[in-house]
């Protein structure tokens, strides 16, 4: 009974046109590592719920401050999320794509530098 309200649209070489203008962006997965979606949404300002799997969401979300974060296989915790980010987003547009910032490439750069040479 969903068909009317979701599009699965299959590969989109560009999906940034698609997060740019979600209400919610959700990352329902068991395993990360460095969940480069979340970063995307970020930088595209879109409101964020992941699970809290193990590596990679809380450390993106910073436990929570930029996004939802519900325990791995609780769905009703995930809709409940959910339903709440699209009445009240959790943070502003703005403040989301400046917390992207931090994983730019500039920024990495700079990080790495200050620790080899400045350390």
């Amino acid at each position: 009974g969903v068909e009317d309200f979701i599009d699965f649209k299959g590969f989109e070489k560009n999906p940034f046109a698609f997060m740019a203008k979600s209400h919610v962006y959700v990352l329902s997965s068991k395993f990360e590592g460095l969940p480069g979606t979340l970063v995307q949404a970020l930088a595209c300002g879109c409101s964020i719920v992941s699970t809290d799997c193990h590596s990679g969401p809380a450390e993106i979300l910073e436990n929570g401050k930029h996004g939802y974060l519900v325990p791995v296989g609780d769905y009703e915790e995930l809709a409940n999320k959910i339903v709440l980010q699209l009445k009240e987003p959790l943070c502003t547009k703005e403040s989301l794509i400046n917390r992207a910032k931090f994983f730019s490439e500039e920024n990495a750069v700079n990080k790495f530098v200050d620790l080899f040479y400045n350390s």
